[in-house]
């Protein structure tokens, strides 16, 4: 990928993308699901809404209603073509995704929960979730994208920068991506 270049970022990232609708469309057909195919669109700009709600400082976000992933290609996330974060952001949205088409995402979202900390902690098991999707995708077709085990460090160190109350910690974040 050549720095600053969109156009190469979304050849990159669509070829991300066939790799998840591979995996996972033969992941969902086992358990007698249909997987239905994310759409990936993209904006220069982040926008003022999306999905019927506000755009908020993210560099992507999953549409649970049009099954849609819009990623901002902006100048600073152009900026490091080889940057592992554009190689997990299609994955760390598609885990979304499927928890959508599995009825998980609607499990979640209709938890009754009796305090802010246990909503916290169901918000924090469904980040979780999403990215115990996108590491063991990520895990399946790393080898196809020949990248080196440096990157692989990379990667894992990177994911454990998003430790946080809402996302889990440091061991959990990359705990199914080494499985």
């Amino acid at each position: 990928m050549k720095k600053a270049d969109a156009r190469s970022a979304k050849v990159y990232l669509n070829e991300v993308l066939n790799c998840l609708n591979r995996a996972w469309t033969a992941e969902l057909k086992q358990t007698g699901l249909k997987q239905s195919r994310v759409k990936l669109t993209y904006a220069t700009r982040p926008p003022a809404k999306f999905c019927g709600s506000k755009w908020r400082d993210l560099d992507a976000y999953y549409c649970d209603a049009s099954r849609t992933i819009l990623i901002v290609l902006s100048k600073d996330l152009l900026e490091e073509p080889g940057d592992l974060h554009l190689f997990n952001l299609p994955a760390s949205k598609y885990g979304e995704h499927v928890q959508n088409v599995t009825g998980i995402y609607r499990a979640w979202f209709n938890v009754d929960y009796r305090s802010k900390a246990e909503l916290h902690e169901q918000t924090r098991r469904d980040s979780l979730q999403s990215y115990c999707f996108a590491g063991a995708s990520l895990r399946s077709f790393w080898k196809s994208f020949r990248r080196d085990r440096e990157d692989w460090d990379d990667l894992l160190y990177y994911l454990r920068g998003w430790a946080s109350k809402y996302d889990g910690n440091r061991q959990s974040l990359t705990y199914w991506i080494n499985e």
